[in-house]
């Protein structure tokens, strides 16, 4: 994905859904099969793995295939590092805006 222009579809179809930041959080540093993200996020396999294919579909996740099992890792954690710096900056407005 390396059209500027397909950004905002990225950001609207991938980072606006809770369920995919959640699953993008969960592969900060690991490798994980898809039983295991879906133990760890309480997701039915067959939602998370709809999710899985639309995050490997855009580029931000790899798949590999081992000789049991399919695992997931992200290809940049620099995504997981904005993301959470998102979510901080946003805890920081809100809580200014409180005083």
């Amino acid at each position: 994905m390396n059209d500027s222009a397909a950004f905002p579809d990225l950001l609207s179809k991938v980072f606006a859904d809770k369920i995919n930041v959640e699953i993008l959080c969960s592969l900060y540093d690991k490798n994980l099969c898809a039983n295991a993200i879906s133990s760890m996020l309480n997701l039915e396999i067959d939602e998370l793995e709809r999710h899985l294919e639309i995050l490997v579909q855009y580029n931000i996740l790899t798949k590999i295939q081992n000789d049991k099992d399919v695992s997931y890792y992200l290809k940049e954690p620099k995504v997981c590092d904005s993301i959470l710096m998102l979510k901080d900056a946003l805890y920081n407005l809100s809580s200014k805006s409180n005083l």
